[in-house]
């Protein structure tokens, strides 16, 4: 995700130097689209990461050692992007998960 962040901010540099030049501006737009839609599939996958290795900690960890508001962050957290995959995943007609 780090490579498609850096690349989208190289074509914005590239764009602003073109423009100071008074070149016609490049189209990249096919780069911001790729990281835009790439974005959601990253989220997912970190957030089922993060899921699973704290779910491990809240089943066998002591329970006085868990720290509530982490808890909650990240199983909101999830809710969220899972929302939002799924939302993605139905419009592009993908229902079979």
């Amino acid at each position: 995700m780090q490579r498609l962040g850096d690349n989208s901010d190289l074509a914005k540099t590239y764009n602003m130097r073109e423009s100071l030049t008074d070149n016609d501006e490049t189209s990249y737009e096919n780069v911001h689209q790729t990281k835009k839609e790439f974005e959601v599939y990253y989220n997912l996958w970190t957030t089922i990461d993060k899921y699973r290795s704290s779910e491990k900690s809240w089943r066998h960890d002591d329970f006085e050692k868990l720290d509530p508001a982490e808890l909650e962050e990240t199983v909101d957290n999830s809710f969220r992007t899972l929302g939002k995959a799924i939302t993605l995943f139905r419009t592009k007609g993908i229902t079979n998960l």
